[in-house]
């Protein structure tokens, strides 16, 4: 019961920010806004769909890092190649 609570809760991370990055997409550059949300956004290109594509793509990267390294600690063949196809995906991005 609780491992499916923070699973339902690691996976709507990724899900919360693409809303959050489409909802506020012109305050970026408000004063207010960058004092109180600066640290999600940092030194992202604020006006580029893609600059936000990468952020959303490097936060499921970590999770699935995060996911390999908790799950399949026997498997490290499996966790080479769970995180070296997206590392290798996202610099073709």
């Amino acid at each position: 019961m609780i491992s499916s609570i923070v699973a339902a809760y690691i996976l709507s991370i990724p899900i919360g920010a693409v809303f959050f990055f489409y909802k506020y997409t012109g305050r970026f550059s408000d004063e207010d806004f960058k004092a109180r949300f600066g640290a999600l956004y940092l030194n992202l290109k604020e006006n580029s769909p893609i600059a936000l594509a990468h952020t959303i793509l490097f936060f499921i990267r970590r999770l699935i890092y995060a996911l390999s390294l908790v799950f399949l600690g026997d498997y490290p063949a499996i966790q080479n190649l769970m995180l070296t196809v997206p590392s290798v995906c996202l610099i073709a991005f």
